[in-house]
């Protein structure tokens, strides 16, 4: 009875064990686009700020992002949702990092976390009037991207990866998911700013 008892525990607790060892770091993603070399006149323009700033090693570095839309119709994004952070669900924000001198990183979870993921609801749309500029940070799951941090001193350029092409479907997900037909999709990065490390 107590061997039962425990192989019970042990399948309930599992995944919040897991996602209590997932954690963030910087690891190589040599396929991460490059930053916004231009500024755009039309469509969505993703900003980063501010252009620069200096922090000590290991303390929390924090941005503003700006999702700006340049059109002339409103257009809509997805925040963060379940599944983002480990990419297993689009849309993928992502911040990006390149160290003077080294390759580049993405901000990626480490660790482990529950398989099972909400689906895209209607509250993870975000709809952006012409002019409109807003933080797509929102939701239960967009706190990894509040603040990040760097190990080792450097200068490095820091960047926003946006990616939204399809509606995730898979066995995974809890619910039916929404198809946003309307909403953008694409490959977006933001302009890179520098944040020195000491």
């Amino acid at each position: 009875m107590k061997r039962r008892t425990l192989f019970v525990a042990l399948i309930v607790l599992a995944p919040l064990l897991a996602l209590a060892a997932a954690g963030f770091a910087w690891l190589p993603d040599s396929q991460a686009p490059a930053p916004r070399a231009v500024d755009l006149i039309h469509g969505l323009r993703i900003v980063l700020e501010p252009a620069t700033q200096t922090v000590k090693a290991g303390a929390a570095v924090q941005f503003k992002v700006s999702f700006l839309n340049l059109g002339p119709d409103p257009l809509q994004v997805v925040r963060p949702v379940d599944g983002s952070e480990a990419r297993w669900q689009q849309p993928y924000h992502d911040f990006i990092a390149k160290r003077e001198g080294g390759g580049t990183l993405r901000w990626m979870m480490i660790g482990g976390r529950s398989a099972r993921m909400a689906a895209l609801a209607e509250a993870d749309l975000i709809t952006l009037k012409k002019g409109e500029s807003r933080d797509p940070r929102q939701g239960p799951h967009a706190e990894y991207l509040k603040s990040v941090s760097f190990r080792e001193p450097g200068a490095y350029q820091v960047w926003y990866l946006y990616v939204f092409e399809r509606v995730t479907v898979t066995h995974d997900i809890d619910g039916t998911p929404v198809p946003a037909p309307t909403a953008l999709r694409g490959i977006f990065t933001s302009n890179a700013v520098t944040v020195h490390v000491q």
